[in-house]
């Protein structure tokens, strides 16, 4: 391709100063690198190869977690990124697995960040319902989503009945640690808009996709709002204390995080008398006959192997009647 429009790679080691970054940034009892973390990592890496020239992220996916505290002493985790055109972020081990954990375009930006977005003023006369930072994080955590300190910006929120619309007050900031917007202010924006603050909820809800992406940097007093963008996406804002925006997220969409399926049988057995209609010859002793390719036999068992020929079971069941028990093969 062009000069102008080669793909660039910028990488880090897991296990340093990104690890640090998000450490307390903990899900179901694990590390896991954060979404607020992907879009500041694009978002930095298009400055970086642009020269400063501000971009949106687009049609942003965040598809597979990437946990920290699971990854090997030598994982990396890399940005590979065409300027204006998009960008794939994944991680990779000396065993030379790769795996990819969040993608999207990139495109200039020039959106009004104001533009259909209430004020903090406007959000607090229509949320009136407070809820204390305690009781926030107490659901959260309840949620699966067991942020340490680092990741509990958020001071004070207000609700409508507990749902969205939502607005927030942020910690300040003094050191954003080499970041443009920080990893954990903009996930206590997120916060808001994934959290089911019901007392009974049990779910975790990740963040899933975003359709644009602005990010502009600030250290300072922060708040942050959610509000409906439809049945099932929200537009995420993070503002100054001067009400300038410093990250609009439109579009964001959040999914909730399904348990592993449970494997199945490929079949299943039951226990068969043989030889019922028997009942007028006298009692014999039952013997087990066991269907199975494990090395243990049981005591005082007959085994054959599950690939055994129908001549063989017969000739194992003909002497006396049996008791069969096929185990079950798993998937």
């Amino acid at each position: 391709s062009e000069a102008g429009s080669a793909s660039m790679v910028y990488h880090s080691r897991v296990h340093g100063a990104l690890r640090l970054l998000v450490a307390e940034h903990v899900v179901q009892g694990r590390t896991i690198f954060p979404a607020a973390g992907y879009l500041e990592m694009a978002h930095a890496a298009s400055l970086a190869a642009t020269r400063s020239t501000p971009a949106k992220l687009c049609g942003v996916f965040f598809l597979l977690p990437l946990a920290l505290s699971e990854a090997s002493a030598d994982a990396i985790v890399a940005i590979e990124l065409t300027p204006f055109e998009s960008f794939e972020v994944s991680s990779t081990s000396a065993s030379g697995d790769a795996e990819v954990h969040s993608s999207g375009s990139l495109a200039p930006a020039g959106k009004q960040l104001m533009e259909g977005l209430s004020s903090f003023e406007q959000m607090r006369k229509i949320c009136t319902d407070g809820v204390a930072k305690k009781e926030f994080y107490e659901l959260l955590d309840k949620s699966g989503l067991n942020y340490g300190p680092a990741f509990r910006a958020v001071e004070s929120v207000w609700t409508t009945s507990g749902c969205i619309p939502r607005v927030a007050t942020l910690r300040s900031r003094k050191l954003r640690q080499g970041t443009n917007v920080h990893p954990a202010d903009l996930d206590g924006a997120l916060q808001l808009s994934v959290a089911n603050l019901a007392p009974d909820n049990t779910g975790t809800r990740l963040p899933f996709a975003v359709d644009d992406a602005h990010l502009l940097g600030h250290a300072g007093s922060l708040s942050a709002s959610v509000e409906a963008q439809g049945q099932e996406s929200n537009l995420v804002a993070l503002t100054s204390g001067m009400c300038d925006v410093v990250t609009r997220l439109d579009g964001f969409k959040a999914r909730e995080l399904r348990a592993a399926a449970k494997r199945e049988p490929w079949y299943t057995s039951d226990w068969l008398l043989s030889n019922p209609k028997a009942s007028e010859a006298p009692p014999k002793p039952l013997s087990l006959l066991l269907l199975s390719d494990d090395d243990q036999d049981a005591l005082g068992s007959q085994r054959l192997g599950t690939s055994a020929s129908q001549t063989s079971l017969e000739d194992a069941i003909a002497p006396s009647s049996a008791i069969i028990f096929a185990s079950a093969l798993q998937r």
